[in-house]
């Protein structure tokens, strides 16, 4: 039972639709290229919408992973990093502690958003329909943290050397933040390598060779004491994925995954095909791009372990890394030029995808 009555799961659903009626026309139509907007108009907007993703996160009532949080956080069990230990040592209410550390998230992403200075009637619709949902780990505060840091590295200030450091500094500290930011930080290496139609085609040649090469070395159990630690409710997390994982294969939850993943690999393509075309005039700035590298080598990491009956886990787990970055990248897209037909395709699955979900949610209470 993922939610405990349906009042609560309503309200989830009214603010997800709140946000999505305050700025989902003008993304779909292309108004957010042309529109111009005063700061007055700008900051209400800001407000609005941050304060109802705040109030989301910090009441996120339909996740499993929330009532798992709240039993952790009472039963006073221990968290494997001591970082999170001592950050949930401040707080004596359950509500008051997903504030600092969900909410905490939220705003350095936003940190992270002004810093490049995207379009914000860009950023919030896309966070709404492409991450929060999935925004459901700790894990993300040390996410958020390690793309703070990489933004002074990306785009630094004019103090570079300091900015450098910053960076340096705040993605080290990020590391401590869950057991599972040694993949987050590892792929920053990687990103580095721009992702243009040949190499996307080389590394999906090596797909399949990869998967037998994960399934030979990795043990999912032994992964799971890394990624979540024996003493966090590894084991009914093991049930919520393995419950999960029964659900996917069955007929409605294969339509549910191929409605949810096609406007990912649509857009994706998309981007990567245009992005490498001289002739399609559409460039990307070198610190988006470095996120479009990022999002695509973690969304193919992800899908190694799609197939591996033992650790399907890590395949949601890695995904969720990669909705960040996608969102700056989208961001950075709608900013600059009027959906095209896959975009606005892409928009509508997402927007299925959501409603089946929360549809789903509810038979499921």
């Amino acid at each position: 039972m993922l939610v405990k009555t349906v009042g609560l799961y309503y309200f989830n659903v009214v603010i997800i639709f709140l946000l999505l009626l305050i700025s989902f026309k003008p993304l779909y139509n292309g108004k957010v290229v042309k529109l111009s907007f005063d700061k007055h108009s700008n900051l209400l907007f800001y407000l609005v919408n941050s304060f109802l993703i705040v109030l989301y996160l910090v009441f996120q009532f339909t996740e499993a992973d929330y009532w798992g949080y709240m039993s952790i956080f009472y039963d006073f069990e221990t968290f494997p990093e001591p970082l999170q230990d001592w950050i949930r040592s401040k707080f004596d209410n359950f509500y008051f502690w997903r504030l600092a550390v969900w909410g905490g998230a939220f705003l350095v992403f936003l940190l992270i958003f002004k810093r490049f200075d995207l379009n914000p009637r860009a950023f919030f619709p896309l966070f709404v329909l492409c991450f929060l949902p999935r925004f459901i780990s700790r894990e993300q505060l040390g996410i958020a943290i390690m793309f703070l840091g990489s933004t002074y590295i990306l785009k630094p200030n004019r103090l570079k050397i300091l900015s450098y450091v910053i960076g340096v500094v705040l993605i080290f500290v990020s590391y401590f933040f869950h057991n599972s930011m040694i993949v987050s930080v590892g792929m920053l290496i990687p990103a580095f390598f721009k992702v243009d139609v040949k190499r996307a085609l080389l590394v999906l040649i090596l797909f399949v060779p990869l998967i037998y090469l994960v399934n030979y070395l990795l043990s999912g159990t032994a992964l799971l004491g890394v990624f979540e630690g024996s003493s966090t409710g590894a084991d009914d997390r093991i049930a919520i994925y393995s419950e999960l994982e029964a659900e996917a294969w069955n007929f409605i939850g294969l339509i549910r995954q191929l409605i949810y993943w096609s406007p990912i690999i649509l857009m994706l393509v998309d981007i990567i095909k245009r992005s490498s075309s001289k002739d399609s005039g559409f460039v990307l700035p070198n610190f988006i791009g470095y996120y479009l590298n990022y999002w695509f080598y973690m969304f193919v990491l992800s899908f190694m372990f799609y197939w591996q009956s033992s650790s399907q886990f890590l395949f949601i787990r890695f995904h969720d890394k990669s909705l960040f970055p996608m969102v700056l990248v989208l961001s950075y897209w709608f900013s600059v030029q009027k959906p095209n037909k896959t975009m606005k395709i892409s928009l509508w699955l997402f927007l299925i995808s959501l409603s089946i979900n929360y549809l789903y949610i509810l038979y499921k209470a």
